[in-house]
């Protein structure tokens, strides 16, 4: 299911980076939708996808149970708490 997932670098009317658009993650029931727009997790900037993965990987790896992230939806920026899935240690490099 993971394998499906992909972010690109989302840009504004004006061609400025804006964050990374999101792509098969609805399905996980995390707390995102297909087609968000991420513009930070847990305070840190994500201006396109790869500051994104990188965000995403440091929260997952922290091993907290939610990440807080502002996003773009449907034109409207909102703030969501995102469920990061358990993983045993190992999985989590620990």
């Amino acid at each position: 299911q993971l394998r499906s997932l992909g972010a690109t670098d989302a840009v504004d009317e004006s061609g400025h980076a804006v964050g990374a658009c999101l792509h098969g993650v609805g399905a996980l029931g995390v707390g995102l939708a297909d087609g968000d727009v991420v513009t930070s997790i847990d305070g840190r900037a994500t201006l396109d996808a790869a500051a994104a993965t990188a965000a995403a990987i440091g929260a997952y790896a922290s091993g907290e149970a939610t990440a807080h992230a502002t996003l773009l939806r449907d034109g409207r920026t909102v703030r969501v708490t995102v469920h990061i899935p358990v993983a045993d240690a190992g999985a989590r490099g620990v």
